[in-house]
């Protein structure tokens, strides 16, 4: 029997090359949201900038070498999937910091109002887990039972047709991209130190027509 795949969900992936001027100084630049984020904790969450008033950091002059790396792999990715840029542009809509202290997590979400989400990887300290979860929500290749679930002998071994999630290990340096709309979280890491990254939302807006010439 020949197995065809189809409907694969694509994340982009790219290590970008920050000098150690460009990261110092947006690190500099969150000194005020890490200052608020230890003040304002809950337990085993994640701060997270877009609801803490701190959503435009595509604004900020320190974060404009990022912009510009974001807006470059977000169009690549966009093409990628078959976008027109020649009638479609992309747009900043929102990007926050996301700070989290050890064994704090991002619950379940989805970015339901943007087209391509990203982040990127500012601080990674040392150790374990940490990981960018995207979920498998529609589980095409479900025989009547959720894979992986005790007591189902439908699955005997995980394979790529039964995945129920793929796991990114964040790196410092690294960018992903993916659509908006695709269910994610971040579990917890164990490493004794703040981690910090950049989530940008962008949409995809058609472009002015150019105004017909004077006959």
């Amino acid at each position: 029997m020949d197995l065809e795949t189809w409907f694969p969900l694509a994340v982009g992936s790219s290590d970008l090359n920050a000098s150690s001027e460009v990261t110092a100084l947006m690190l500099a630049d969150l000194e005020p949201e890490i200052a608020a984020a230890a003040a304002q904790r809950r337990l085993g969450f994640a701060w997270t900038g877009d609801v803490n008033e701190c959503g435009q950091l595509h604004e900020r002059p320190a974060f404009a070498w990022l912009r510009a790396e974001v807006a470059r792999e977000a169009a690549n990715f966009a093409r990628a999937l078959g976008c027109d840029l020649d009638r479609l542009q992309l747009h900043f809509q929102s990007s926050w910091p996301v700070l989290s202290e050890p064994e704090e997590t991002v619950a379940s979400h989805a970015h339901l109002g943007a087209a391509l989400s990203a982040v990127y990887y500012l601080s990674v300290p040392e150790g374990p887990g940490g990981t960018l979860v995207f979920e498998n929500v529609g589980v095409p290749n479900s025989l009547g039972a959720e894979f992986g679930e005790p007591g189902t002998a439908l699955t005997h071994a995980a394979n790529p047709l039964n995945l129920l999630e793929a796991c990114y290990t964040p790196r410092a340096g690294r960018l992903l991209v993916f659509p908006a709309r695709q269910p994610h979280a971040v579990r917890a890491h164990q490493a004794d130190a703040l981690r910090v990254s950049i989530t940008f939302d962008l949409a995809l807006l058609p472009r002015e027509s150019p105004r017909p010439t004077d006959a």
